[in-house]
């Protein structure tokens, strides 16, 4: 909700109607398309059975996170936890039409916002700090982080993207689900730049299909369809006879 009244409003409401006035807001007057974008991602994940934990790596203010928690829901996911990795302190450097300073947040706002929205507190697990700092063993270890069922990419950054894409790797399984928010950011330059070009030097890009694409929108998903360990193996076989 980027009009400050319109939030103030919607955090005074007690939360039974709190709730029903963002579910309307986004269906109508603040209609967020990538609902339907994650309607199809938990119906795949439904379809193939496939479990573990939600991550979005750059929540903001709570928008695509609220989104995921209803359409998982839905698919009958409800029960996956949820992790939001932000620092809250802005994009870390610049990159084309990205500032460094951007997307500047406050975790109580998030917790506040995807509460009143009607995302159980339970089901909320930040993550704060920069990925550098934040994308590591002990943070697997600490929250017991061994599978992803959906990866939510909205880095915006070049950079970002390849620590969170590393960081990951672990966490694969045929049938992960592979978001990426900003894709197309860039304009014509965007599979040189940002997102698109991460996942474009990344060793397992080869794991997965293409689930949708939505240029429009700016994004574009991935279905993990082929094991991990099948493409490090042929990598290192290409590297021991090179």
């Amino acid at each position: 909700m980027k009009n400050r009244s319109l939030m103030n409003l919607f955090l005074a409401l007690p939360r039974p109607l709190a709730r029903g006035a963002y579910a309307l807001a986004r269906a109508t007057v603040l209609r967020d398309a990538r609902l339907e974008i994650f309607d199809t991602v938990f119906g795949r994940c439904a379809k193939d059975g496939t479990t573990g934990d939600y991550l979005e790596f750059g929540v903001y203010r709570g928008t695509s996170f609220v989104a995921a928690h209803g359409a998982s829901k839905r698919h009958g996911l409800g029960h996956l936890r949820m992790f939001a990795f932000d620092s809250f302190g802005g994009l870390p450097n610049s990159e084309g039409v990205f500032n460094e300073g951007d997307f500047v947040s406050d975790e109580d706002l998030f917790r506040r916002i995807v509460d009143k929205a009607g995302v159980p507190s339970e089901r909320v697990h930040v993550v704060r700090g920069l990925y550098d700092d934040t994308c590591n063993p002990q943070t697997k270890q600490k929250h017991g982080l061994e599978r992803a069922a959906v990866i939510h990419v909205d880095c915006d950054l070049y950079t970002s993207t390849k620590v969170v894409l590393d960081f990951c790797e672990e966490l694969l399984q045929p049938g992960t689900v592979l978001m990426f928010d900003d894709w197309y950011a860039f304009g014509d330059d965007s599979e040189e730049m940002g997102e698109a070009k991460a996942f474009d030097e990344w060793p397992l890009k080869d794991c997965f299909d293409v689930l949708y694409d939505r240029p429009a929108d700016q994004c574009k998903g991935f279905v993990m369809t082929r094991p991990a360990d099948g493409v490090r193996a042929a990598a290192a076989d290409v590297s021991s006879n090179g």
